[in-house]
């Protein structure tokens, strides 16, 4: 009895031990639920394959999260892909045999991490590109060309590589990359690199064994000369291979440079590179000092060049860099102003020298040809319309006309300003228009000459069109100034502190500058400069009553063919005006007010054009 009591609890002890084991809390139970539902599904794989690619894809649910890696023995690329399974029916091998692809494998490991593994069994490393294109993953790796010029070197790539990239390559933890700050000496601008594309992803890699595979892909040739060490961690995707190389090079410690010699790229470290310069330095300046000594012992000889067109005091400087360093001592270069010569002593080596510099420099200077044509238009239009009108009413008792009233008995009633030509009546309203061109009058009155009206219209209209043409033409030394005036001068007064007048003139109307240069095409470079100015209003200075002058001015460069027309506009002014007398509120009655005001309208353009051809003197033409 007492032995079936024991086994019972035991059972019920070992039951409750045992549910309470297998239990989970509802939050343990919504997490696991909810990393079930965040995995993807990979629905199906397929393969293309072209002459330049095999392309690899992954069919899923949704996008990706992976990475991908090269391992070696044997050659193959694996993507992890970290949120995904694979749907029931797909394959879990394919057999593609194009290209550098073999075979492809998919199986999910169920040790941590537990991923979705794709492995991409390979001839050899190519380069390569993996990325999401919408729901699915694409892998493309390139196929070799047809000359197999860029083959890689796989022995020392697994003999460089066998001691620890058995994992993942390419993954740089984050914070363990070193930078270095270049030295001063190679700060440049930003490179335009131009090499064939390539892919690679390495981890703990020799640095050496990295520039062999790059060279390989480059096709050209590459030394990699002694003291070359160091360990490098890079994954780079389709960049040119040059970048790739110079990226390298940069981060590796100790810091590399490429040095191309005849089309060899020497991979040497920075301290020999500047090792080997400083070398150069010191050779170059025992090699001075040797010719300096040389030099010392030779002969001095005397020559007198007489110079046709330049200065000899201008070209002198200039030909004082070819003597030689006995130019301190005993050697002599002077210049004779009166004949233009220079007189030369010197070893008969840079007396040559200085001949064949001074034939060069003594040579005429190019003329240009200037020939400008000018225009000024003026377009001026008036318009104005004027009246005049007034009368006058008497009621008295001489005309017969009293009002009968003791006040008032007589009126009389006329205007102010003015006197009418017509009726003698004084002006209502006076609004003329000067130097009319055109009027009618009109004049009304009753019988005994108690009412009289009269009423006078003036009008003006005008236009005015004018065209100025001049066509100046003159020849200008190259890189010197043509001036070109077409005007007048006015005369300014200004008076001293002891009050002695004195007249000034002051250059007005058109001037033109022009700068020309030839350049080696036969092509001219102009400088241009135009001021158009003219009097303006009279201002009220200290000493009297002074004009202002309107200036507009223009500047420009401009590059044209010797005999073609280049074409300087802009200079242009534009003037509108209207004008309005009026009497104060009368004038505003619609219709009616027509009779109180006076209108004025004026518009004026003034426009400058100007045409220059420069051509080169063909005695003087740059050869």
């Amino acid at each position: 009895m007492v032995y079936k009591q024991i086994i019972t609890f035991i059972s019920i002890l070992s039951l409750v031990l045992f549910t309470g084991c297998a239990m989970k809390t509802p939050k343990e139970s919504v997490s696991s639920l909810s990393r079930i539902t965040e995995k993807k599904l990979i629905t199906d794989i397929s393969f293309e394959d072209t002459p330049v690619n095999t392309i690899i894809k992954l069919k899923s649910s949704g996008a990706l999260a992976y990475t991908s890696y090269i391992l070696t023995n044997p050659t193959r690329l694996v993507v992890d892909i970290s949120d995904a399974n694979l749907a029931a029916g797909v394959k879990r091998e394919l057999e593609i045999n194009k290209g550098l692809v073999g075979k492809v494998k998919l199986h999910e490991e169920t040790q941590p991490p537990e991923v979705l593994r794709a492995e991409i069994e390979l001839n050899e490393i190519a380069p390569r590109k993996v990325e999401m294109q919408g729901e699915t993953l694409v892998i493309d790796i390139e196929n070799p060309k047809e000359s197999e010029t860029s083959k890689v070197d796989l022995e020392a790539i697994k003999e460089s590589l066998s001691k620890g990239i058995e994992e993942k390559l390419g993954k740089i933890e984050e914070g363990e990359e070193e930078t270095q700050e270049l030295e001063p000496e190679k700060t440049r601008e930003e490179l335009k690199f131009k090499g064939k594309r390539i892919s690679f992803d390495f981890q703990d890699a020799n640095v050496d064994d990295v520039v062999r595979l790059i060279a390989d892909v480059s096709g050209m040739n590459f030394v990699i000369e002694e003291g070359v060490t160091g360990k490098t961690n890079v994954k780079l995707d389709t960049i040119p291979w040059d970048q790739a190389l110079d990226l390298i090079l940069k981060i590796n410690t100790p810091q590399l440079v490429a040095v191309v010699d005849d089309g060899i790229y020497r991979i040497m470290k920075l301290e020999k590179l500047k090792k080997i310069r400083l070398d150069k330095s010191e050779e170059a300046k025992i090699k001075k000092d040797e010719d300096e000594a040389a030099t010392a012992v030779l002969p001095l000889e005397t020559k007198t060049i007489r110079l046709s067109y330049a200065k000899a005091v201008n070209v002198e400087k200039n030909v004082r860099k070819f003597m030689s360093s006995r130019i301190k001592s005993d050697a002599l270069l002077a210049v004779d102003e009166r004949t233009n010569s220079l007189i030369i002593k010197d070893v008969e080596k840079n007396i040559s020298e200085i001949e064949d510099v001074i034939k060069t420099l003594d040579k005429p200077t190019p003329e240009v040809k200037i020939e400008a044509r000018i225009v000024e238009v003026n377009d001026k239009f008036q318009r104005a319309l004027g009246i005049q009108w007034g009368g006058k009413f008497i009621a008295s008792p001489a005309t017969g006309n009293a009002t009968s009233h003791e006040f008032p008995n007589t009126i009389s009633l006329g205007g102010i300003p003015g006197t009418s030509t017509l009726a003698g009546n004084k002006y209502l309203v006076n609004l003329p228009v000067a130097a009319a061109t055109s009027g009618l009058g009109l004049l009304l009155g009753n019988t005994n000459n108690t009412l009289n009206l009269d009423i006078q219209l003036s009008a003006l209209e005008t236009e005015n069109k004018a065209r100025t043409l001049n066509k100046p033409e003159l020849l200008v030394i190259d890189n010197e100034t043509a001036k070109i005036q077409v005007g007048s001068q006015l005369p300014i007064i200004t008076i001293d502190e002891q009050g002695k007048q004195s007249v000034t003139w002051k250059d007005v109307g058109i001037i033109l500058e022009v700068t020309p240069q030839i350049t080696a095409d036969k092509s001219i470079f102009m400088k241009v400069k135009v001021e158009k100015s003219a009097r303006g209003v009279d201002v009220q200075t200290t000493e009297g009553l002074q004009f202002s002058i309107d200036t507009t001015t223009s500047e420009t460069k401009v590059m044209i063919r010797s005999g073609d027309t280049a074409v300087i506009g802009g200079l242009y002014f534009t003037s509108k005006s209207s004008i309005k007398d009026e009497t104060p509120f009368l004038s505003r009655v619609p219709i009616f007010g027509n009779f109180f005001k006076r209108k004025d309208k004026t518009e004026e353009r003034r426009e400058l054009l100007i045409f220059l051809t420069p051509r080169v003197v063909e005695q003087y033409a740059v050869n």
